[in-house]
């Protein structure tokens, strides 16, 4: 209950928490964990139901703080998936009903990325810019952008451009 008000956390990373430690106190006292490990699912749906994991509200956070972080779709919905959270969930928060509204979260979390790290119409160098173009693109490409919206960054002439 401890880790689960302390941190957020999933359904499936709390019942993994929760095997490991019940391997750990097994190991130390001798006993068999099969006694014990059959409890773990009642366990991670009683602190559910008392709202102290909720796999919609990690979906949240994490959406929100990684699109602030300028990660990509693609980014957001494997890091979604490595915490935990189910596919379902993931897919709902990640979407949007406007296609056009989509692209545009896009294109902001490319241009936030670009700004971190410097690259096209951030770049320090201007006569340098033409030269990275190719490092530039490959740099959102490995973040998960597609390569229209990189080209779309990278090819700015400033970051009001877009506007």
């Amino acid at each position: 209950m401890r880790h689960a008000a302390r941190w957020e956390t999933s359904r499936r990373d709390l019942a993994a928490k929760l095997e490991q430690k019940l391997l750990r106190r097994c190991e130390r006292s001798g006993e068999d964990p099969e006694d014990w490990r059959a409890r773990i699912p009642d366990v991670v749906a009683r602190l559910a139901e008392q709202g102290y994991v909720d796999d919609r509200r990690l979906g949240r956070l994490l959406v929100a703080r990684l699109r602030r972080e300028g990660r990509s779709t693609q980014r957001i919905l494997a890091q979604l998936e490595r915490r935990g959270v189910p596919d379902e969930i993931a897919r709902e928060l990640v979407e949007d009903l406007e296609p056009a509204a989509a692209r545009e979260r896009e294109i902001d979390a490319a241009f936030r990325l670009a700004r971190r790290r410097r690259i096209g119409p951030y770049t320090p160098d201007p006569d340098r810019r033409e030269a990275d173009r190719e490092r530039h693109l490959a740099i959102l490409g490995r973040q998960g952008f597609s390569l229209e919206t990189a080209l779309c960054v990278v090819d700015a002439e400033s970051p009001g451009s877009l506007e």
